[in-house]
C-alpha cells in the first residue's frame, strides 16, 4: 500500500512522477518531469495546494500514477497490479473478448520498470506480459488484498503467496525478494530462455480465439 500512497500523494501535487519509483518514467533522467525546473514551476501553479494532471499529460506520467487513475474502470487488475512482485503467484481471468470469456491463467514474473505482470494459461502453458491496469481482470483466489485502493478496492479476501502452492510444471521455480523487485529464476529446460532473455509474443489487442 506504501507504493499506491506515494502515487496518490504525487497525483494530489501534479507530480508526475513518483519518488523511489522504480518504472521506466520515473527511472529516466532524460524525462522533463525529473527536473528541477518543473518542479519549481510546479510549486509556482500550485497555489490552492493542488494541481491536477492531465490524462493526456506532457511530459510522461508514472506508471504507478497511471495504474491508480485507472482504478476508476479497471479496478481488480490496478489492484493487483500495484501490489507489483507481491502479487507472483495470484491466479486471475484474463478476458479474450473474441472469445467471450475469461482465460484462467497464473501470475508468474513482475517487470517493475514496465509495471508489467506475465502470466501463464492454464489451458496451454502460453505466457505473455499484461499491463494488467489496462486489462478486464477477475480474481479467481481472492488474489486482490483488501484496502488496497481504499475506497476502489473490491471486497475479496486477503491473499499471500505462500498460500498458494505451485503446481507441479512450475515446482522447479524459485523466488528471490529484493526489496519491491523480485526475481525469477527457473530449473530445468526453461532455463536457457531465462539466460538469454525471454521476450514472449504479445498478443493483439484483439485477442484472437484461443480455440
Amino acid at each position: 500500500a506504501g507504493t499506491i500512497a506515494d502515487a496518490d500523494a504525487a497525483l494530489a501535487r501534479g507530480r508526475r512522477t513518483t519518488p523511489a519509483c522504480p518504472c521506466r518514467v520515473c527511472d529516466d533522467p532524460d524525462n522533463p518531469a525529473n527536473s528541477v525546473a518543473f518542479r519549481c514551476q510546479l510549486a509556482v501553479d500550485d497555489e490552492d495546494d493542488r494541481v491536477l494532471v492531465s490524462l493526456i499529460p506532457e511530459p510522461p506520467v508514472c506508471l504507478q500514477i497511471q495504474a491508480t487513475l485507472s482504478a476508476r474502470t479497471r479496478t481488480i487488475g490496478a489492484a493487483i497490479a500495484l501490489q507489483g512482485a507481491a502479487s507472483i503467484g495470484f491466479c486471475v481471468g484474463v478476458a479474450w473478448p473474441m472469445d467471450g470469456c475469461h482465460y484462467p491463467a497464473k501470475i508468474i514474473r513482475y517487470d517493475p520498470e514496465e509495471l508489467k505482470h506475465m502470466v501463464e494459461y492454464d489451458d496451454d502453458g502460453v505466457r505473455e506480459y499484461l499491463t494488467l491496469w489496462d486489462e478486464d481482470i477477475v480474481p479467481l483466489d481472492g488474489a486482490t488484498r483488501r484496502g488496497v485502493l481504499g475506497l476502489h478496492a473490491p471486497d475479496l479476501s486477503s491473499f499471500t503467496v505462500e498460500d498458494a502452492p505451485l503446481p507441479r510444471a512450475q515446482s522447479d521455480i524459485r523466488r528471490y525478494i529484493s526489496m519491491d523487485q523480485m526475481v525469477t529464476t527457473f530449473g530445468g529446460p526453461e532455463t536457457d530462455w531465462v539466460e538469454r532473455g525471454f521476450a514472449p509474443h504479445r498478443k493483439g489487442r484483439g485477442r484472437p480465439p484461443k480455440h
